[in-house]
């Protein structure tokens, strides 16, 4: 594996590691409440 191929497959990797952490982070906001209830069901 030459820097070429660590350099591209390291963009990809913190491309999708971003994208999924902004999808999370929105479902998160949108539905805390929701989630915390669930949360607090599943747990206590």
């Amino acid at each position: 594996m030459n820097l070429m191929q660590f350099s591209g497959l390291l963009v990809v990797w913190l491309l999708s590691t971003l994208f999924i952490a902004t999808l999370t982070w929105f479902e998160f906001r949108r539905v805390r409440f929701n989630f915390n209830v669930s949360f607090r069901c599943c747990f206590y």
